[in-house]
């Protein structure tokens, strides 16, 4: 905890030379929605009564964004005479600035009641936020989550939140570009996938306007790539995170069927342009989320979704996305903070809500499938459906000890996709750096 609030310290300074400069646009404000689910001790808040004059107190990052409008009108049917309280930090930089105002508000003294976090395993390890495994396992929709979402949001066999908004990366494929080298499936397999690239490649196919189309594209960063790593049977952590395997002999074999793909030409050097090339219709294989669906029909690509390809493994495991929702240890308002989180995950919430879907049985409601086949995304969201039940937890995208190994972790990605670097010493000096880090924070 100390460390932790350690950290806080310079976020209070920084935030002080913010406030001093005048800024006003950095995405932070706190807003009180005026007045307008239960599994706690009711030894965590004063009274039992529903008809307490309270506030709550919900540290997030978007009012509307994350429903918290509506979650407060439900809230309040409980709760007449509550308020809830808002306060935002902005999400850029991986919510950094979130995490900061909320380690300011803790460190301050001041009280706190509901976080939205996706550093909610750095937390718990650190004391800041609860045990709410007795409470959550009581709760309807835990039983329909996902192994990949129920890891998201617990540490060492206890629930520290509950995740939210769920999502992963699943297939989009270019129907034209498939046509065009023969092919009328979409990849069941990543066999399939460098069949399809070989014959891409075998008859330069390229767009009307000359630019050269290629099998797939790495980009999107570890979270998105690393399915690449365990569909071809390598492993990223032990099941404890106290090691990396990113440099065991199935690791290495899994890094370099992917920098082939690169040297063959069937996939192009990453480059930060994230989606551009699929949108230029330059890609017949692309791995992205629901996000991208919008983009992709205003592209007029001829697109279909499927779940990812099997690999050699035979998993096509992909990482699960999403945020937690958890509570404040310094809370005075558990049960009640528990309740405004248990409504978030309820089939209510997220029917009004219509995107924010964690529960998995609501895939099959006929109401949201109405909504999505509007709107063009209900192809995407059975896709979605169906490798949400694949998943897991990415350690590298955002590490809850030595957070420098994604640094690390995806510089030594960029050497070999990039650079053509030698994948086996690159990825052991990686895992070197890793492994050494992680041991001296957990010595700490």
């Amino acid at each position: 905890m100390k460390k932790l609030f350690g950290i806080a310290a310079s976020a209070i300074l920084l935030a002080g030379v913010t406030t001093a400069c005048g800024s006003s646009n950095n995405g932070d404000s706190t807003g009180t929605l005026a007045p307008s689910g239960s599994s706690a001790s009711a030894e965590s808040s004063p009274s039992d009564s529903t008809n307490d004059k309270f506030t709550l107190k919900v540290v997030a990052s978007d009012l509307k964004g994350d429903g918290l409008d509506v979650a407060t009108e439900m809230f309040k049917q409980k709760y007449p005479n509550a308020e809830v309280q808002v306060v935002t930090g902005g999400w850029g930089s991986g919510g950094q600035d979130l995490r900061n105002k909320q380690l300011i508000l803790l460190s301050g003294g001041e009280s706190a009641d509901v976080g939205k976090m996706i550093w909610g395993k750095e937390f718990f390890r650190s004391g800041v936020i609860d045990d709410i495994t007795d409470a959550v396992k009581s709760w309807e929709v835990y039983d329909r989550l996902s192994d990949g979402q129920k890891d998201r949001m617990m540490l060492d066999g206890k629930v520290y939140g509950v995740t939210f908004s769920s999502n992963t990366v699943y297939m989009f494929y270019n129907k034209d570009i498939l046509a065009q080298a023969g092919f009328n499936e979409a990849p069941k397999t990543l066999d399939d996938l460098a069949a399809i690239a070989k014959k891409i490649k075998e008859a330069n196919l390229q767009t009307a306007d000359g630019k050269p189309i290629y099998a797939t594209s790495f980009e999107g960063g570890n979270w998105a790539t690393d399915y690449w790593l365990w569909a071809n049977g390598g492993k990223q952590m032990t099941d404890d995170y106290s090691k990396t395997l990113i440099d065991s002999p199935e690791s290495i074999q899994a890094y370099q069927f992917m920098q082939d793909f690169v040297n063959n030409g069937w996939a192009p050097k990453i480059d930060g342009s994230y989606d551009q090339l699929w949108l230029n219709g330059q890609v017949a294989v692309w791995f992205c989320g629901d996000w991208d669906i919008p983009a992709t029909s205003n592209a007029n690509i001829n697109a279909g979704y499927a779940p990812m390809p099997q690999g050699s493994s035979g998993l096509n495991t992909t990482s699960v996305g999403g945020v937690e929702w958890a509570v404040f240890k310094q809370s005075k308002r558990k049960k009640e903070a528990l309740d405004f989180i248990e409504i978030l995950v309820s089939k209510e919430f997220q029917l009004k809500t219509q995107g924010l879907t964690t529960d998995l049985a609501l895939y099959d409601d006929p109401e949201l499938q109405a909504t999505w086949k509007a709107d063009g995304t209900f192809e995407g969201r059975m896709a979605e459906k169906v490798q949400l039940q694949n998943t897991k937890y990415n350690f590298l995208e955002a590490p809850f000890l030595f957070p420098d190994a994604s640094k690390i972790y995806n510089a030594a990605l960029e050497k070999i996709l990039i650079g053509g670097a030698d994948v086996t010493a690159t990825m052991k000096e990686a895992a070197e750096q890793i492994n050494k880090g992680i041991a001296e924070v957990s010595n700490s």
